[in-house]
């Protein structure tokens, strides 16, 4: 694979095979709760939602695994009412940190998040967007890592951590000028934050003014 490869791909199995070894076990449950935040209204249930926020949070460090417990169970409870759904979302809080990377990425992530709630043409759609998602994630997997501590600043972190905490993402565009005004030159972080594409939690160029993995 090389980077146009990369960027045209629609077949985030492929993807995920290609980087998912070299993916951190959070960047790696993050994806998964994307592929629900895609189709955030059409979750069918309040407690769907809350499991997906609660996995992105165990996925930070700020959820303990008793509270995972006790939403696995809650989801258990709730599998019998909406089985096509909460089945999917049940695999977000199992309790192995690398369920994603050492149980089979491409089954357990992109192929079994949301295909039971569409028809196969919606699930098509969804399977190009799980390709932009990975893409949002890992940024260019070829390129030498990028220094973001020099563009760090009170405004440049603020945004971006106000981006990740409250998912508004939409402010990415100004972020892209806060980094301009920090001497940041790199065109493929600033035109990453200009493109207009849906960002979500574990976006490369927030990741890294934040100093996440």
């Amino acid at each position: 694979m090389n980077l146009d490869d990369w960027a045209r791909c629609v077949d985030p199995e492929i993807l995920l095979d290609f980087v998912g070894s070299r993916l951190s076990d959070r960047k790696l449950r993050l994806f998964g709760c994307a592929c629900f935040r895609r189709v955030w209204d059409h979750l069918a249930s309040p407690d769907v939602k809350r499991i997906v926020e609660l996995a992105e949070s165990y996925a930070d460090g700020l959820e303990t695994r008793e509270r995972l417990r006790e939403t696995l169970k809650r989801a258990i409870e709730l599998e019998a009412r909406l089985p096509q759904q909460i089945g999917k979302v049940r695999e977000l809080v199992v309790e192995e940190a690398n369920w994603a990377a050492r149980e089979g990425s491409k089954e357990a992530v992109a192929e079994r998040s949301v295909r039971a709630m569409f028809p196969p043409d919606i699930w098509r759609e969804e399977r190009r967007a799980q390709c932009e998602i990975l893409r949002d994630l890992v940024g260019d997997p070829f390129a030498e890592p990028i220094d973001f501590s020099r563009w760090r600043s009170d405004r440049t972190v603020g945004i971006a951590r106000q981006a990740y905490d409250e998912y508004r993402f939409d402010a990415l565009p100004i972020l892209a000028d806060a980094l301009a005004d920090e001497d940041c030159d790199h065109q493929f972080v600033l035109a990453h934050c200009r493109s207009g594409q849906q960002h979500f939690r574990g976006c490369w160029v927030v990741d890294g003014l934040l100093g996440n993995e």
